[in-house]
């Protein structure tokens, strides 16, 4: 029978359907890297363009020795192995900031995984050349 309770049981159904899949919809378009947050950079006005930043990016974490594993106009992944320490580090990138996460592990003689571990020292070198990389490019030559 169609009764107006059983329509209404229908449509809190619905309802609740509806609900839950909505949020698996909003949790599948999360896109934050896997890692921590290692840095964020406000990018000064808006005088740089996302594949500007995506290039200042890259030039900075090739300048470090990390390999660029993945790169896309918002989001650039390197990585790099070396003196017990290993890590990825994904770059999310628009015009306003540049944000960092961080993946990073001890590793032992054997190359296997110890442990989590934050390259700190790593971090702050790419975060300062990234900032040089901004400040040398928003300043007007010298001549």
């Amino acid at each position: 029978m169609n009764t107006p309770l059983s329509r209404l049981r229908g449509g809190f159904l619905a309802a609740i359907l509806a609900f839950f899949f909505s949020s698996a919809l909003l949790h599948a378009a999360d896109t934050t890297p896997p890692g921590v947050l290692a840095f964020t950079i406000e990018v000064p006005g808006e005088k740089f363009s996302t594949e500007a930043l995506t290039n200042l990016v890259q030039n900075a974490a090739k300048g470090r020795g990390w390999t660029i594993k993945d790169s896309s106009a918002t989001q650039t992944t390197t990585y790099l192995n070396h003196r017990k320490n290993e890590a990825t580090v994904t770059y999310l990138v628009s015009a306003k900031q540049i944000t960092a996460y961080c993946e990073g592990y001890s590793i032992d003689a054997n190359g296997k995984r110890q442990g989590p571990q934050q390259p700190k020292g790593w971090l702050k070198y790419l975060r300062e050349d990234i900032l040089k990389g901004l400040n040398s490019a928003s300043s007007p030559d010298k001549k």
